[in-house]
Parts: C-alpha cells; sequence; structure tokens
C-alpha cells in the first residue's frame, strides 16, 4: 500500500495564470517573463479597484435614490 500525501500550496488567482502561461510561452528569459507577469498583475489590480469604485458609486447613487424616494412618501 502507497500512503499519499497531500500537499496545499499557494496558488494564483485563474485570472493571473492565464496571462502567466502566455508569457511564459513567448518570453524566454526568466527575467523578462517575471517583469511581464508583475505588470499584468498590476494592470490586474488597477483595473479591479477600478470596477470597485465604479460598483461603489453605483450603490451609493441607489442608496441616495431609496433615501430620497422614502422621504418623498413622507
Amino acid at each position: 500500500m502507497q500512503s499519499t500525501s497531500t500537499t496545499t500550496t499557494a496558488v494564483a488567482p485563474p485570472t493571473l495564470l492565464l496571462p502567466m502561461r502566455r508569457i511564459l510561452l513567448l518570453d524566454v528569459d526568466r527575467r523578462s517573463a517575471a517583469l511581464s507577469f508583475i505588470a499584468v498583475a498590476a494592470l490586474l489590480l488597477l483595473q479591479t479597484r477600478v470596477q470597485f469604485k465604479l460598483w461603489k458609486n453605483i450603490k451609493e447613487e441607489k442608496c441616495q435614490r431609496f433615501s430620497s424616494a422614502s422621504s418623498a412618501k413622507l
């Protein structure tokens, strides 16, 4: 009988893994691949922050509309 052990390792989110695979296929040099990966990660982080801010603004606008509509009913 063989005993199998499972190890857990930290894995990057899929949104980062796909660009990294493409980068590694394109770049032969590990240093340029790492720099490209950092650039992709930074762009994804920036995109996520922008999307969150937009979502937050939309949510605040809806709350303001709801509160003004409910105060108008009173």
